[in-house]
């Protein structure tokens, strides 16, 4: 039986936010809610998706009011939605699905059933824990781990530690427990990628293809899920976030965006160091924890804006990996594919430089050193000799461009072209 807080230790709620229920409270104006306002007044943004698709959950800074909890599909239009207790009293964290709110002191947890909060049939804890929650999604259920701690509120149970804090709890997706796994030690963190679940714990990360059997897995750290993609984006590169429409970058101080996983294009100054994505269903919150950042995207817009620039793409491949590009595209020169040498170049394990004064570049990697100078269809290459070009190399925007299969001479590999895909796949010698 759950026994509840004191007065002294109000009540907050938790809540599992399962479908954007936008027919409940008022609405924010979108225009008093610009890019420049949502980062003037901060706040705190969750990704989720239910049974309608999915949405951004907004927790306004400072703002306990009933209006201080918001949702939205686009990240610009939001609808207030109920909230029990104060800011200080709630937490929220992300599953790879449903958001989660839930009260630190009780252990409660809800989850939005359309219409209005159903409370989901979880263990409850004493009276002076603290209690946090671990939990993703896994395809047709979670993994939940809960953890309480005691904080010896009137000298009693200080260090105390909850009956659940070792295990994880299986559930179905309306939140009801089918099953559970003691692990033996504290849970540490809790994962899905590739079909399989993993569970850190007391230091040793535990996997499972069927939230049932659970073996010890040779892993230093728990692996963590892609990004999500679908539509045109044909990559996504280890460090991009995706909200499933288009491709984000942090890169030299900028935020990048693109359609693809490729073609990038600079959308505005960046300080953080990363990117955090909240997407919904037409639009995205985009956050910078370390300054601050707030961008809202449009995804119909920004589409419109990456096609005008950079219209049906052709697409490069070096053993498999796309080459990327950022504001300036490859082109066509006399029927010939111009990249950017440099990041050709370095994609392959090649040094790169460039001396301005005899206008030539030097590509070097082990014994193989190939110098190519603007304006000749000449490369000299050790161990090659001379390699011949179709078209000269040129200087583009500041970006030296040569004929792509250039490099399959340099290397001794071999280049096809697939007129499905409009890509250029490179094999290296």
């Amino acid at each position: 039986m759950r026994r509840m807080c004191s007065i002294v230790v109000a009540l907050a709620l938790a809540v599992v936010l399962a479908v954007p229920a936008l027919a409940a409270g008022g609405v924010w104006d979108a225009a008093a809610h610009s890019e420049q306002n949502l980062e003037e007044v901060g706040g705190a943004y969750y990704g989720g998706q239910g049974n309608s698709g999915r949405y951004i959950i907004r927790q306004r800074s400072g703002d306990s009011s009933a209006s201080g909890l918001a949702i939205s599909t686009n990240g610009s239009t939001w609808k207030s939605i109920p909230r029990k207790m104060t800011e200080d009293m709630m937490r929220l964290t992300e599953t790879g699905r449903a958001v989660l709110y839930y009260c630190t002191y009780t252990g409660q947890l809800w989850y939005w059933d359309e219409t209005d909060w159903t409370e989901a049939e979880l263990p409850g804890v004493s009276t002076s824990m603290a209690v946090t929650y671990k939990a993703c999604w896994t395809g047709d259920g979670y993994l939940l781990n809960q953890t309480a701690v005691g904080i010896g509120m009137m000298g009693f149970n200080a260090g105390e530690t909850g009956m659940y804090n070792n295990k994880v709890l299986l559930l179905d997706e309306h939140f009801q427990v089918v099953g559970e796994h003691d692990f033996g030690a504290q849970v540490e963190g809790l994962s899905y990628t590739g079909g399989a679940c993993y569970v850190q714990a007391g230091g040793v990360i535990y996997k499972s293809t069927d939230r049932t059997n659970w073996t010890a897995a040779a892993l230093s750290e728990l692996p963590q899920a892609a990004p999500q993609t679908g539509g045109s984006i044909r990559t996504c590169a280890v460090g991009d976030e995706s909200d499933g429409t288009l491709v984000y970058r942090q890169a030299g101080g900028k935020l990048l965006v693109s359609c693809d996983g490729v073609y990038f294009m600079t959308l505005r100054d960046w300080k953080s160091a990363g990117v955090k994505v909240c997407g919904g269903q037409t639009g995205s919150v985009l956050t910078g924890e370390e300054y601050g950042e707030i961008q809202v995207i449009d995804h119909a817009a920004l589409k419109a804006r990456w096609t005008a620039k950079f219209g049906q793409p052709i697409y490069v491949t070096l053993d498999g990996t796309y080459l990327t590009t950022t504001d300036l595209g490859f082109y066509q020169r006399s029927g010939c594919t111009m990249v950017p040498l440099r990041q050709l170049a370095t994609a392959a394990g090649y040094t790169f430089s460039y001396d301005s004064a005899s206008q030539s570049a030097v590509c070097t990697s082990g014994g193989v050193s190939a110098t190519i100078t603007l304006g000749k269809t000449a490369a000299q290459v050790t161990g090659r000799g001379t390699v011949s070009m179709s078209v000269p190399p040129e200087l583009k925007g500041g970006i030296f461009y040569v004929p792509v299969r250039f490099w399959s001479g340099i290397t001794g590999g071999v280049d096809t072209f697939d007129a499905a895909s409009n890509t250029i796949e490179i094999t290296s010698g």
